[in-house]
Formats: C-alpha cells, structure tokens, sequence
C-alpha cells in the first residue's frame, strides 16, 4: 500500500516555514475518483499512475505525485485543502 504523508505550509512569503496539520492519504483508494480539480493519471510511456491537477497543460505538467511510491508533500493551504476534501471523498485518509 503506497501511502502519501501530506503537511500543510502555514507560512506566508518572506517568513521562515512553518508547518500546520498533517494528514496520510492511501494512495490506492484515489484510483476511480476525481474532483474539480484532482484526478489519477496514467502515464504515456509505461501507463505510471500519477495524481495530478487539472489545468496545468499536458506532459505531467501537473502531477503532484507517482501513485505506486511513497511520498511526503509541504503543501500550502490551498492545496492541503483540495487534497483533504478529495482523500475525504475517496475514503483513502488514514
């Protein structure tokens, strides 16, 4: 089970980083379910599973991660919410 450690960045520009909630994704259970904004996709060369925004052009221009490994992201606010609700709405929070 390839599991992604996601940590929210609380810091503004131009101060040192501080972090706030932290939360574990299996990254299995995304597979199937998408959101606005997020969404599993599979690779052009070797069908590798990425999760991935939408919007950010074509080549994995958008992908956050690789699905088979594991991973820890810092993520600002913005993101570490969209991640939340779309872990919420696949049942993949640990």
């Amino acid at each position: 089970m390839a599991t992604l450690t996601v940590i929210e960045k609380t810091n503004t520009s131009g101060q040192p980083i501080t972090y706030g909630t932290t939360f574990v994704i299996d990254m299995e259970k995304l597979i199937g379910c998408s959101t606005k904004s997020l969404y599993v996709r599979k690779g052009f060369m070797n069908g590798t599973l990425f999760l991935s925004q939408r919007g950010n052009g074509a080549n994995g221009a958008g992908d956050i991660c690789v699905i088979k490994e594991d991973a820890e992201l810092e993520v600002n606010g913005s993101l570490f919410n969209r991640l939340y609700c779309y872990a919420e709405k696949a049942n993949a929070i640990l």
